[in-house]
């Protein structure tokens, strides 16, 4: 199949799937749920699930460190966040 309709049907079953779900929400009763959650509260969440990450990547060095090889706590974080490592070539 061609690239580009590959990527046309993931986006539209993306959409189709979203919008199934989003249909189903009381938007108004969301919005008044969330407008009661203080900042403060919002903020805490932020931090601890960074306070995770970097947990998670702490783990992954020593784990790693276990088998030899020296893994940075950078790279073992970008991992461990979802973001992407580039590979040295």
């Amino acid at each position: 199949m061609q690239h580009w309709f590959v990527l046309l049907l993931k986006l539209a079953v993306t959409a189709l799937i979203l919008a199934f779900f989003i249909r189903q929400f009381d938007i108004r009763s969301m919005v008044h749920t969330l407008a009661t959650i203080s900042p403060y509260a919002i903020f805490a969440a932020v931090i601890a699930v960074l306070a995770q990450s970097l947990a998670a990547a702490g783990r992954l060095v020593m784990v790693v460190a276990r088998f030899g090889p020296r893994f940075g706590l950078g790279d073992s974080y970008r991992l461990t966040s979802g973001r992407r490592v580039a590979t040295p070539c």
